[in-house]
């Protein structure tokens, strides 16, 4: 399908590593049912791997998970892009970062809270289904195995951005603190820390409000895979603890009080036991997204530094912050 048949753009971002295209689907092509939009999905110029629809096994496992408030949006192939229909043009993320608090905080403790409870439903798939999915659905091309093949010197010849990060890094955290985080990779990618199934890269930036009384949905599908449960509620936890500590530098701490009820909202809805890796993953999330962007964006030198002043700060608390949102 070409992307004159998906409908008028309305929007388009992404990096080099990932393309989201955002569609007005024509009149005759939306459904009351899944919105009037179709995200467009597609690997960027630095990916090696293209993205590729769930099996047909995983696909009818998210298929059969109790309906919640917030729904499950999964996507169609279309040559090498994915195609998810969408109730809205806009994600959580963007609505956070273009919209005052007094407008978004409600909507978003509202979805954080539903994705929660969401991400609570796919974790607790039966284990025997899962069992057989194992084997192909590793999380072998995850943020955090980026992060941890970086860590050990692996893109030592990558690039010369990759090079300066991680001179900045060592420089800033100590070598103490970057065996930690190399530690802390092993275990986030132990196959003994847990295997459920995963969303794989949950976030604000997949989550589409629905407009109207439509229900918003959780884009899910290319990142889907077996691990522990805190590769997904960390990965959460670590994009609200990076946003928090930015926050707290702009606005102080009545701003930062104010964005942690969104953190507790999240966990209001998970309303499971956190694994004791959660807050390790949400700290090393902040650290794949400093590294990711690094090589699929550019250069930001504000941000990298604060960013590495909120990991030491989690790495000297053993990641307590990250869980801790009262």
């Amino acid at each position: 399908m070409s992307a004159h048949h998906y409908g008028d753009l309305v929007d388009e971002l992404g990096t080099r590593f990932t393309r989201t295209s955002v569609y007005r689907r024509k009149v005759e092509q939306s459904c009351a049912d899944d919105g009037a939009y179709l995200w467009v999905r597609s690997a960027g110029p630095a990916r090696s791997v293209q993205m590729q629809v769930p099996d047909r096994p995983v696909e009818r496992l998210m298929r059969g998970l109790p309906v919640t408030a917030l729904r499950l949006s999964l996507p169609q192939q279309d040559g090498h892009a994915l195609v998810y229909p969408a109730p809205g043009p806009w994600s959580l993320g963007k609505l956070l970062m273009q919209q005052h608090p007094r407008q978004s905080y409600p909507r978003a403790r509202e979805l954080l809270r539903e994705l929660g409870v969401l991400l609570r439903h796919l974790h607790a798939s039966p284990p025997a289904d899962v069992a057989l999915l194992a084997a192909d659905r590793r999380p072998d091309r995850s943020g955090v195995h980026r992060l941890a093949h970086w860590l050990a010197g692996g893109d030592a010849t990558a690039s010369e951005p990759l090079r300066r990060l991680a001179a900045l890094t060592s420089d800033q955290l100590g070598q103490g603190r970057w065996r930690k985080l190399r530690d802390w990779c092993d275990a986030a990618l132990d196959d003994r820390a847990g295997r459920v199934l995963l969303h794989g890269n949950p976030g604000t930036g997949v989550l589409v409000p629905g407009l109207g009384d439509l229900s918003s949905v959780l884009l899910i599908g290319e990142d889907v895979q077996v691990g522990p449960t805190a590769l997904d509620t960390g990965r959460v936890l670590g994009e609200l603890t990076e946003l928090r500590g930015i926050i707290t530098r702009k606005g102080g701490q009545e701003a930062a009080a104010q964005w942690s009820k969104l953190g507790r909202a999240f966990l209001d809805g998970y309303a499971d036991d956190l694994s004791p890796l959660a807050g390790t993953i949400a700290t090393l999330t902040v650290l794949a997204h400093v590294r990711d962007y690094c090589e699929f964006v550019g250069w930001d030198d504000w941000w990298f530094s604060v960013a590495l002043e909120i990991i030491a700060e989690q790495l000297d608390g053993n990641g307590k912050g990250a869980v801790d949102w009262h």
